[in-house]
């Protein structure tokens, strides 16, 4: 395995690490969305 090759590895696995990172933000994002959709949901219930 030349150093070409495994520079080449390293970088893709950088470029996953940094798409999963946007994912859970992502996903951490549309969950405060909900739990901020619920609350208010229930807000107006209990009004």
């Amino acid at each position: 395995m030349d150093t070409q090759e495994s520079e080449r590895i390293q970088l893709l696995l950088r470029t996953i690490r940094k798409e999963l990172i946007w994912l859970s933000f992502g996903g951490m994002t549309i969950q405060v969305m909900l739990y901020f959709t619920l609350i208010e949901y229930l807000s107006n219930i209990l009004k």
